[in-house]
């Protein structure tokens, strides 16, 4: 949403999953330059591939994003 396009994006859905298992989500700061730090750090963090390495809840997510 704040980049106004999906982190993935191909003509298939197959093509789309593939990305998402194989290739990094690129930087919001490739389309948004004005995203701060904490926020960039936040998503990074919730795209990861591992759920061990995301958020583990809700409250989590929402403290990064207000860390400063």
């Amino acid at each position: 949403m704040l980049s106004g396009e999906p982190p993935f994006s191909a003509t298939t859905a197959q093509a789309v999953l593939v990305q998402i298992l194989t290739v990094d989500a690129p930087s919001i700061t490739m389309m948004r330059r004005t995203v701060t730090p904490n926020v960039v750090a936040a998503l990074a963090k919730s795209l990861e591939k591992l759920p061990a390495d995301r958020f583990t809840s809700a409250a989590e997510f929402g403290a990064a994003l207000a860390a400063h």
